[in-house]
């Protein structure tokens, strides 16, 4: 509805992070989509995807979670959220 201000990005996240705190994954991954399609370079969609990731470990998805934080670390070299995908990556047992 207000797609202009520059809060609407912070306004996905919090939708797919309230999901995700609620366990529900499929709405959460929805949501984590439509900002890697809206928002591709924005960090908070960084962020998402990390979520993305710990559905996918939650769901005993290990190899496809890998996947999503290498894409992570590859598309946000110099920031913060690459640090936590490598984080994420080291905790993975495969």
């Amino acid at each position: 509805r207000y797609s202009y201000t520059p809060y609407v990005t912070e306004a996905f996240f919090l939708m797919a992070e309230g999901h995700f705190q609620n366990n529900e994954f499929e709405e959460s991954t929805v949501i984590i989509n439509q900002m890697v399609e809206l928002f591709p370079k924005h960090e908070l969609t960084g962020f998402a995807l990390i979520r993305l990731g710990r559905i996918f470990e939650a769901q005993n998805r290990n190899e496809e979670a890998i996947d999503i934080y290498k894409t992570v670390v590859r598309t946000y070299p110099q920031r913060d959220v690459a640090t936590q995908a490598k984080a994420s990556m080291r905790g993975l047992d495969l």
